[in-house]
């Protein structure tokens, strides 16, 4: 991209809708440009939008850096970089309107993607494999030389949520949890009610809803056209247990945007028609994702860990879909903060200024509704030895395997980590050398031991292979081995630890995150942070002990195996000896 530029611009056909008919409406839009039908104050708002982007992503070191490397391959001068909005502030309409004829004409290539089957393909022969004899303890002259410059060690840094968090609450006793942004002019806020697709299946099409409602003043495009004037936006979002509403932007227009969402939320107007797009469009995306593998794949270890009935399963069917109205989803949205919920708030505003506010603009009840009771999705015992098996046409296979632990004690916290680093969670990890670069079974691989995110969910070893289906058979096997019999490698593990100890030290919870570590860690029963614990248990932590926590929490488990390939590709009797097959179709383990 040194010497030429590319415009892409891509398009996704609704059902019913050909791939020349999402071309057609990309070029009217590149047309409405060349003829200057977008209002005036557009130039204006892209400007403070983009200003909005890149003070976002200059939060992060990584965009900073790449920032620098690519002005460096680029030839950009670096003050150009640096003073990028300053100069695009200075084009006009008439100048963007002159730039688009001049270089938006026949000049593009298209491309479609077609379902199909590819009649070209060639079958290659399976080749004889010799296992590669692993040099672990060794090191080449390259890596010593790395590892003998000694580098200024990083001091890690933890938090204490008692003075980072302004804790207050508004006048109607909803909880406000702050920090100050000291760093720029951006603010965050989101309010946050402990409910959700569990309490009622209609939540996620609601907050999906939301970017097609209006109010008494504004058409849902006019606010959204309000919203980007200011730099402002909101997104809404429900989970299993939570309904988000998020609200972000520029600091200096914070009151406007507060009243433009709140306006919102006190008397959404329902669009009948755009509710019936809205719903095409998931029953769209249903499809599409009965077509995805990775989903798939996901689909069928949800099965095998909590059986026909989980939060991924509990959908509004498409009966369901089809016969809500957007008045009723309307009334519900008005309803929300009806319920009991939290604000948390990132930005510039001091604490008693943000208090004011909120308790000025922020509408609710004097009474708070109680939260419906919700739907409790059990995970099933895994320690019984079950093959889940989805057909899907591929040359590949794909396998988790799934075996479930004890409930949540953060006594073996620092060892879970370790554990999963040293494991299955690296390139020098045991399972990726030997499944992958020893003995070529796979190629992807890893393994871990998740932690729970809430009290009432259990921990769960998981093991993932992505391998060629004609070696599926020896890759069940050699990951078994491997979960049975854990490798020990004094080179590996002092690296593993070393990477944990470094990863942990260089990590910097900050902004918006720390209000968020805080809730994620109420949800297990603790306000602080952890990772003190977790620094200091690791530095002293030996291989021993690692070794120790996989016969007691892995070795001789039995696993249930969630799997995918081609039917025709697959030997059965192989997967038998994990235990009793089940062959699950597509509405079995997507829940449509």
């Amino acid at each position: 991209m040194k010497d030429y530029s590319v415009h892409m611009f891509t398009g996704r056909p609704r059902e019913g809708q050909s791939l020349e008919q999402v071309r057609d409406l990309l070029l009217e839009q590149i047309m409405e440009i060349k003829l200057g039908k977008f209002p005036d104050w557009m130039i204006t708002a892209v400007i403070n939008n983009l200003k909005l982007e890149q003070e976002k992503a200059y939060e992060s070191n990584f965009s900073r850096a790449s920032a620098m490397l690519n002005a460096e391959l680029d030839g950009v001068p670096y003050k150009d970089v640096v003073n990028r909005i300053d100069r695009l502030s200075k084009i006009n309409k008439e100048q963007v309107i002159q730039f688009v004829r001049d270089w938006y004409g026949d000049n593009y290539v298209i491309v479609y993607k077609r379902s199909g089957v590819d009649e070209n393909s060639v079958k290659v022969e399976k080749p004889s494999i010799t296992p590669v004899v692993m040099n672990r303890d060794m090191q080449s002259p390259f890596l010593k030389n790395i590892m003998e410059n000694k580098v200024k060690p990083i001091s890690p840094v933890f938090i204490d949520y008692a003075t980072s968090i302004q804790t207050n609450k508004l006048k109607s006793s909803i909880p406000v949890y702050s920090v100050k942004n000291t760093e720029n002019n951006l603010f965050s806020m989101s309010y946050t009610v402990e409910m959700g697709n569990a309490n009622d299946k209609r939540w996620p099409l609601i907050m999906q809803y939301v970017d097609y409602l209006g109010n008494d003043k504004f058409t849902a495009s006019q606010l959204q056209e309000e919203f980007y004037k200011l730099g402002c936006s909101y997104s809404a979002f429900a989970s299993e247990d939570e309904i988000n509403i998020r609200l972000e932007g520029i600091s200096s227009n914070f009151t406007s945007a507060l009243l433009l969402l709140e306006s919102l939320l006190a008397g959404p107007v329902a669009d009948e028609e755009a509710l019936k797009n809205l719903v095409d469009d998931i029953l769209k995306k249903r499809a599409n994702a009965k077509l995805n593998k990775n989903e798939i794949l996901s689909r069928v270890s949800t099965y095998a860990r909590f059986g026909p009935e989980s939060a991924a399963t509990y959908l509004m069917s498409e009966e369901e879909l089809k016969q809500i109205t957007g008045k009723d989803l309307a009334v519900m949205l008005r309803n929300l903060t009806g319920y009991m919920h939290r604000i948390d708030y990132y930005g510039t505003l001091e604490t008693p200024k943000l208090i004011e506010l909120l308790n000025k603009f922020h509408k609710t009840p004097r009474g708070f509704q109680a939260a419906t009771k919700g739907k409790v999705f059990t995970e099933e015992i895994t320690d019984d030895g079950k093959v889940f098996f989805v057909n899907y046409e591929m040359k590949q296979a794909e396998v988790q395997f799934l075996s479930k632990g004890g409930a949540y004690d953060k006594n073996i916290q620092p060892m879970v980590q370790m554990y999963s680093r040293y494991f299955g969670g690296s390139m020098s990890s045991p399972v990726f050398q030997t499944m992958r670069e020893s003995k070529a079974l796979a190629y992807s691989v890893s393994s871990r031991y998740v932690s729970p995110s809430r009290l009432d969910r259990s921990y769960l070893n998981m093991a993932y292979i992505g391998t060629q289906a004609d070696k599926l058979p020896e890759a069940l096997d050699g990951m078994m081995e491997l979960l049975q019999v854990m490798p020990v490698s004094e080179k590996s593990y002092a690296q593993a630890k070393e990477g944990v100890l470094q990863g942990i030290a260089s990590d910097r919870i900050t902004k918006m995150e720390i209000i968020r570590s805080y809730h994620s860690l109420k949800k297990l029963g603790i306000n602080y942070d952890m990772r003190k614990e977790t620094y200091d248990k690791i530095s002293t932590m030996s291989i021993q002990e690692v070794e120790t926590f996989h016969q007691k929490y892995i070795k001789g488990k039995k696993y249930r195996i969630a799997l995918i390939g081609s039917k025709e590709k697959i030997n059965f009797k192989d997967l038998e000896k994990f235990g009793p097959v089940t062959e699950l179709d597509l509405k079995q383990v997507f829940g449509y």
